[in-house]
């Protein structure tokens, strides 16, 4: 990852380079959730593979809403961010 970044940096934006990432992870995590997401693999020994392997539930509410508020947390810190960066330029 950071030789692919250092490779990226001249051509990309910070933004795309961080948006790339999250599409990997998100493909990744739907293969790995499609495979293993009923839970049929969780019967393992080990405790760490049993918390893995479980089955999907949905997240409670207050689950959500904390996901909701870290991403409104984060496009605000990425809005001021550019601000910055813009005011700069002017």
């Amino acid at each position: 990852m950071q030789l692919l970044t250092r490779h990226m940096h001249t051509t990309a934006s910070t933004a795309t380079m961080v948006a790339y990432a999250q599409v990997s992870l998100l493909i990744a995590s739907a293969v790995m959730g499609m495979l293993t997401g009923k839970g049929q693999f969780s019967d393992v020994g080990h405790p760490s593979l049993q918390f893995l392997l479980r089955s999907w539930t949905i997240p409670a509410e207050f689950d959500l809403a904390l996901w909701v508020f870290m991403g409104l947390v984060r496009l605000w810190h990425l809005l001021v961010t550019r601000g910055y960066r813009w005011r700069q330029r002017l």
